[in-house]
């Protein structure tokens, strides 16, 4: 399940590219892993993944702040465009 595609993640480049992200906790990690969960499955394209950062960045009631979001973001881009 941890195959890459081209132009889609999965689940374990997923959480390695979370894990390569300084400024988020294990706390952070999770709950962005929760938010991809269902994406994840068939695999994450560039599409998906802005669809979900848009609803992570209008979400107040996590604890991501906008920093950590453009990195999330920028990274995990980076690497579905491989």
């Amino acid at each position: 399940m941890g195959k890459i595609e081209q132009g889609k993640i999965y689940k374990r480049e997923f959480k390695k590219s979370l894990r390569g992200i300084r400024d988020l906790n294990r706390e952070d990690r999770r709950y962005t892993s929760e938010v991809f969960k269902k994406t994840l499955r068939s695999g994450l394209n560039e599409r998906e993944l802005k669809r979900e950062m848009y609803r992570l960045k209008r979400n107040t009631k996590d604890t991501l702040n906008r920093r950590e979001l453009a990195k999330i973001e920028r990274d995990l881009s980076r690497r579905i465009k491989r």
